[in-house]
């Protein structure tokens, strides 16, 4: 009898994998004036409550470069037409405020970009330095006195604009970008606390740890102060100055924000880090930190005295 070869039977035969091909989605690509923006993510790398980042590139006659974009979103579905109109026009004022802003310590951007979702997006240069904690942690011996003066330098700008003064709202170290020459810029000035319909209320969980008591709690400090104001913003920087001298949030001792804004209205603030712990924070330095985020707002200097100070510390180091 021939002997039948079983492994020559079709049924035992292995099956040849197919190599599916690598599913790459199509880029989604949107045109700003003379420019197009192709966004490279398939998802948000980061975002917020209300916002989606997206990493793209920005092609225009001047060259490629690449961009994070932001967009903004109402995840409530029963919000109404009105609200949405409401929205739009506050988040539209705040963009043209900020894009009106030409300075060499302030980030420019691109705006409107549509076609992106429900509210026009924006562009930012992608800051290949990172924001000023990414600068520091990554350059341990950088000046931090000359990016504070950078970040005063343009709160000073800001606050002297005519008719009126530009406040940032939410100044913390994550806000503050550092471009290709060492430069500090401020970035989303204005937008980073935008009240969100239905409630029209805010989330200032993010940002107890850098907020003055009157904005966490209006009235808490016998002011009833606006969102924004040249005041908090000089509370702000003295939590920034901190935030960038130690490498740790205000309050790091604090593991949720409850036992924050508790201590913000009751008046308490970080203690004094060691000279281990902040090599760069001189007495000097640390008498202007406690004057900024004096309780009562009328009591904290105007950020160009702040400004003036840390300049001349500066030309006499």
């Amino acid at each position: 009898m021939t002997a039948i070869d079983v492994s020559a039977c079709p049924q035992n035969q292995r099956r040849k994998t197919r190599t599916r091909p690598t599913y790459r989605p199509r880029p989604h690509v949107t045109h700003h004036g003379d420019a197009t923006i192709t966004i490279t993510d398939e998802h948000p790398y980061a975002g917020g409550i209300s916002t989606d980042i997206y990493r793209g590139i920005l092609s225009s006659p001047d060259g490629n470069q690449r961009v994070v974009v932001k967009r903004w979103r109402l995840c409530t579905p029963q919000i109404s037409e009105t609200s949405r109109k409401e929205f739009l026009r506050d988040l539209t004022s705040r963009l043209e405020c900020w894009q009106s802003l030409r300075h060499r310590n302030i980030a420019q951007f691109r705006w409107p970009i549509l076609g992106l979702g429900q509210f026009p997006a924006m562009a930012l240069q992608c800051y290949r330095n990172g924001n000023v904690l990414d600068y520091i942690r990554a350059h341990p011996s950088v000046n931090v006195l000359q990016l504070l003066i950078d970040i005063a330098e343009a709160l000073d700008f800001m606050h002297n604009m005519k008719p009126a003064p530009v406040a940032h709202g939410a100044l913390k170290g994550s806000n503050i970008l550092v471009n290709d020459a060492g430069t500090a810029c401020l970035s989303d000035i204005g937008i980073s606390l935008i009240p969100i319909p239905p409630t029209w209320t805010l989330d200032t969980t993010l940002y107890s740890r850098w907020l003055a008591p009157e904005i966490i709690l209006p009235g808490s400090a016998d002011h009833s102060i606006g969102l924004a104001s040249p005041e908090a913003d000089v509370y702000s920087f003295a939590m920034t100055a901190i935030e960038m001298t130690t490498g740790r949030r205000p309050f790091s001792h604090r593991s949720s924000h409850i036992p924050v804004v508790l201590d913000v209205i009751r008046g308490k603030r970080p203690r004094r880090p060691t000279l281990a712990e902040a090599p760069q924070m001189t007495d000097d330095l640390w008498e202007l930190v406690t004057s900024c985020w004096a309780q009562d707002p009328e009591s904290r200097p105007l950020i160009s005295e702040v400004r003036a100070l840390l300049q001349l510390w500066a030309n006499s180091a």
